[in-house]
């Protein structure tokens, strides 16, 4: 457990963080002021009355980015989950059963359906409850141990610490975890932020004959791009480090707005203006035709697959 001078001092970070993690910024709009949309959908489907109903199709839509507004990462291990409808039933009335102590009905409810993970339960504990329990996924977890707050593997305990933040914090757990998000995307920078002032530009560099012409990338441009938007995809909020740990925690493609093979050898690329970064899946699919895909069409490709889960 962290010491209360080490407690105040991550207070500290995430207040300062708060002054720009706020309404109008881009990420605060996307993940917290859905919030009510998302517990007027979800809340009944996830109340104990409801759940002797529930049906496949509701679970599965709740995993999609597109209908809870708030979590990018669920659908994949969750579709699976409501492949046996009947013994999500019985977990999920477990979990939400508010009568037996967090600390039993957690793990045990998590044993009952394989893939049932804490990442999608407690993102519905959170809708569910949204005043009494706070969301346990890798993105937390990196940001309370970035933090120096992580109290160890256990939900209760860790639940205490998110509990306290958003006291401390004056914010509710949905807000604390769009935070939490935010915090952890923001990639530590390793020089000083006067370095790359806006407005910088880049030379890419002069045109190589080596076969082919080929385009020099400088990697300063590169890690302006990573330190300004963070190493998180921007089409599908995928991180490398959520998911892979420490080895691959900043990894991620960054990619070119204007295609280079459509400009000179004397061409400035601005990594703020002219550079995104993306994981590699979406890479992928943005160079899929001749034009690229823009990263609004490609977020509208995951989109409809969200929407699917619910015709």
């Amino acid at each position: 457990m962290a010491s209360e001078t080490k407690y105040n001092t991550s207070l500290g970070d995430l207040q300062s963080a708060l002054t720009r993690f706020k309404s109008g910024q881009k990420d605060y709009d996307e993940l917290v002021s859905t919030r009510e949309q998302v517990f007027a959908l979800y809340r009944p489907i996830f109340s104990p009355e409801h759940i002797p109903s529930l049906t496949s199709d509701e679970f599965k839509s709740f995993l999609y980015p597109k209908n809870n507004h708030h979590w990018t990462s669920l659908y994949r291990p969750g579709l699976g989950v409501a492949s046996d409808i009947d013994k999500l039933r019985a977990a999920l009335a477990v979990l939400l059963n508010e009568n037996r102590p967090i600390r039993e009905r957690f793990p045990e409810a998590l044993r009952m359906v394989t893939g049932f993970g804490k990442a999608i339960a407690t993102a519905i504990l959170t809708v569910a409850y949204p005043d009494k329990y706070g969301v346990w996924n890798g993105v937390s977890e990196a940001a309370l141990r970035r933090l120096g707050l992580w109290p160890g593997g256990r939900y209760e305990e860790i639940n205490t610490v998110l509990l306290r933040l958003s006291s401390d914090l004056k914010i509710d757990l949905w807000t604390l975890d769009g935070l939490m998000w935010w915090y952890r995307s923001q990639r530590p920078v390793n020089r000083p932020p006067e370095e790359i002032i806006e407005g910088s530009t880049f030379p890419e560099g002069g045109v190589d004959r080596i076969l082919v012409n080929r385009y020099e990338r400088d990697p300063k441009a590169r890690n302006a791009c990573i330190d300004h938007y963070g190493a998180v995809c921007v089409v599908c909020k995928f991180d490398f480090g959520v998911l892979y740990g420490e080895l691959l925690r900043g990894f991620i493609h960054v990619h070119h707005l204007q295609p280079l093979a459509s400009v000179g050898p004397d061409y400035r690329v601005d990594p703020i203006k002219d550079l995104r970064p993306v994981c590699p899946n979406c890479h992928a699919v943005l160079h899929r035709r001749e034009p690229p895909y823009s990263l609004d069409e490609v977020r509208e490709l995951i989109d409809n697959a969200g929407r699917t889960a619910l015709t």
